[in-house]
């Protein structure tokens, strides 16, 4: 009896949530663009916490979450130390815990970090004016306890992916038009090539070996890559590469370099990876995002023929 009593209080239950749910579901109202572009933002934002595999999900105040996430959207300093602190306390110096004491302080904490996060992130690449506030943390608060049905995951994902690709493409076209008003700079085919400090060497061709270091960034400037880090992190020198088996940027960028000179190349997306970019499927994640324009900062140490 015992037994039958708490399978019918768990059905019970596990009705009510449905009901929640869907309930949850109809007050949600996308009547414009703008609506569904945020809504599908912020549920992949949510997504990223609700599917993280985290073991003790079941345990989170999910309002906490969406509170905080609400508010780290509107402060970029949000997340600070105290925040860090409370992380440190719920999860352990090493995250291997779980301090239930901690749960609706470190919630909110997380939520502010996931909101500081996508705020500095459309902010520095111009898409901020794009959302709807109030929609994105909607589609974060739906997403969190399954409720972000009114748009499919397919559907979100679409237009995500499209966004990027306007954005990248805009963010891109303004980074190459800047560059070309700058001294020192040759337009090749689209590719601009700036001359920091001249090299005084030979220049390679398209059958040589080159040996050089870099920084790559994309048109907002964050840092993607970096072969002096390597370089300091390692002990070894990067290895030298064959100038015809590179993206066409470099190759046509490099022609126009003397060894022992620092340069910026400024690579539009044809010259680089293309529509396509480059997926990383340990990460499943891009390394380079399609349509993504890239700027290098380039010092040829040597040209081997």
């Amino acid at each position: 009896m015992r037994k039958l009593i708490l399978l019918l209080v768990a059905t019970v239950l596990v009705a009510a949530c449905k009901t929640d749910t869907k309930k949850e579901e109809q007050t949600i109202k996308l009547e414009t663009q703008k609506d569904r572009l945020s809504f599908a933002f912020g549920a992949d934002n949510g997504h990223a916490i609700a599917n993280s595999g985290d073991p003790h999900y079941e345990k989170y105040n999910l309002d906490k979450i969406a509170e905080g996430f609400a508010v780290g959207m509107k402060d970029e300093k949000a997340f600070d130390e105290n925040c860090q602190t409370t992380l440190r306390s719920l999860y352990g110096e090493n995250g291997g815990d779980f301090n239930e004491k901690f749960v609706d302080e470190g919630c909110e904490c997380l939520g502010k970090l996931s909101g500081v996060i996508f705020q500095n992130s459309w902010k520095k690449k111009g898409g901020l004016d794009f959302f709807d506030e109030k929609m994105v943390v909607s589609g974060f608060r739906a997403s969190l306890s399954k409720a972000d049905t009114v748009i499919s995951r397919q559907d979100q994902m679409e237009l995500i992916r499209n966004f990027i690709e306007d954005m990248n493409q805009k963010n891109g076209a303004k980074l190459l038009a800047e560059a070309a008003k700058k001294p020192n700079t040759i337009n090749v085919d689209g590719l601009i090539v700036e001359t920091i400090e001249e090299g005084k060497g030979k220049s390679p061709i398209e059958t040589d070996k080159v040996q050089a270091n870099y920084i790559l960034m994309n048109a907002v400037g964050d840092t993607m890559e970096n072969s002096f880090t390597y370089e300091l992190q390692s002990g070894k020198q990067i290895d030298p590469f064959q100038l015809d088996q590179v993206i066409p940027g470099w190759k046509i960028g490099m022609q126009k370099m003397k060894e022992g000179g620092k340069y910026k190349l400024y690579i539009p997306y044809n010259l680089a990876y293309g529509e396509q970019g480059i997926f990383n499927q340990q990460r499943n994640a891009y390394d380079i995002q399609p349509y993504e324009t890239l700027q290098f900062y380039v010092e040829l140490n040597k040209v081997i023929k």
